[in-house]
């Protein structure tokens, strides 16, 4: 006879995490003065942690965020329930870094101290697949022939935490530079997939592509964009001009 049993039970929610950067430097980043002195790995690894997280649809389960003096993000709960971090990237100012990624966000780089210098706030962007063992969730879901609803069923109920500007839903879609330019001139497009999108071109600039990323980033004013163009360009210039004193000089020995 034909078996069919649901094993687990798993959720994928996406959560903002806004930060003052004034308590993450008192609360958990070392003195760098007190580094030099201490062997670090001696000194026990400071966390500040977010506010509890209760899911609906998985009765009692519980979890928070936390953000280690290395700058990771882990996701912690009750020990009946697994979390696991699919991705998390800050967003500071206007640009995007790195603190666990995917492949769609391999364009961004790391997450470090010196980032959050000079800024009062830091938002991180994570995606949890939170998971609970079905005998805690769902009974005899196996021998019920009922279809179940999928929408709307599991929500993270945080309060405080999201701007009405900056609608997120977490999706990080595959991009090219094409994808990138459209979402950057699209009025629609939240602002966290803006910045992803600048920081996608910026690592992405190349000499058949940076007339066109340099009108985007002027006519959207991304001041930083118009920035990485501008120093792409003088790299460029530089370049040519050391190759066309090389070929005078080679020129100029053969008389």
């Amino acid at each position: 006879m034909e078996c069919l049993t649901v094993t687990s039970i798993r959720n994928i929610i996406g959560l903002q995490w806004n930060l003052k950067v004034k308590d993450i430097v008192k609360d958990i980043l070392p003195d760098s003065s007190s580094e030099e002195g201490d062997n670090s790995s001696e000194v026990p690894e400071e966390t500040i942690g977010s506010i509890q997280c209760r899911t609906k649809g998985m009765d009692g389960l519980i979890f928070s965020l936390e953000l280690t003096s290395q700058l990771n993000v882990l996701a912690k709960g009750q020990s009946r329930g697994s979390y696991q971090i699919i991705y998390a990237f800050a967003v500071v100012k206007d640009r995007a870094f790195l603190v666990k990624g995917n492949d769609n966000l391999k364009f961004l780089g790391i997450l470090k101290r010196d980032h959050l210098d000079s800024v009062e706030e830091v938002t991180f962007h994570c995606l949890v697949l939170v998971g609970t063992p079905v005998a805690d969730s769902v009974q005899d879901l196996a021998d019920n022939n009922e279809v179940l609803p999928t929408q709307g069923q599991v929500r993270a109920d945080l309060q405080g935490i999201g701007h009405p500007d900056s609608k997120f839903d977490g999706e990080i879609p595959e991009f090219t530079v094409d994808k990138a330019k459209h979402l950057i001139s699209e009025e629609d497009t939240n602002s966290v997939l803006k910045v992803l999108a600048m920081e996608y071109l910026i690592k992405n600039i190349k000499v058949d592509n940076v007339s066109d990323i340099l009108k985007i980033a002027v006519d959207q004013d991304l001041k930083v964009l118009m920035k990485q163009c501008s120093e792409f360009l003088s790299e460029c210039i530089i370049r040519h001009c050391k190759a066309s004193s090389s070929t005078s000089i080679d020129s100029s020995s053969d008389y």
